[in-house]
């Protein structure tokens, strides 16, 4: 690995250590500019379960935890404008 991507790296490991946080989701969220309804159907996502991550309880672990690492990876490759055109 080289130390562009070793920084890299670090960048992102620092913001997953943040969806630790009970705001992660709904920051996460908010940086692509998404309501509640448009997140929820671009990553089909129950309205519900978003409402409840984004009120803190229950915290993210295990696959919604995976599945968020996920999305703000390909977001931070620019590759999440896809689903963004899909909802205009």
């Amino acid at each position: 690995m080289n130390n562009q991507e070793t920084k890299n790296r670090i960048k992102l490991n620092d913001k997953y250590l943040k969806l630790q946080s009970e705001t992660a989701t709904k920051d996460f969220r908010a940086e692509l500019r998404l309501s509640q309804p448009q997140f929820c159907l671009a990553f089909a996502i129950p309205l519900s379960t978003l409402r409840h991550w984004e009120a803190g309880s229950p915290r993210l672990k295990g696959a919604a935890l995976g599945y968020i690492k996920a999305l703000m990876m390909l977001h931070e490759k620019g590759l999440l404008e896809e689903f963004k055109e899909r909802l205009k």
